[in-house]
């Protein structure tokens, strides 16, 4: 098994490991409700992907709503 002859520097490391950071994921734009949702996906808020409702969309809870099922 091949071992390295020397020790690789620290500059050498991290210049190789300069391209190793994280990047945000790609968004989009809803084509019906103008909201921000991953390509090639449903959208969260509206349920249409492809111009077509696939999914009923999520009922948002807002404060008073939790409040009120809790009572």
């Amino acid at each position: 098994m091949p071992v390295p002859k020397k020790r690789t520097s620290r500059s050498k490391n991290r210049t190789r490991r300069a391209h190793h950071s994280l990047t945000a994921p790609g968004m989009s734009v809803c084509g019906n409700c103008g909201a921000t949702k991953y390509p090639h996906s449903v959208c969260e808020s509206c349920g249409h992907h492809k111009g077509k409702q696939v999914i009923e969309p999520k009922a948002d809870l807002g404060i008073e709503e939790s409040f009120e099922a809790e009572a």
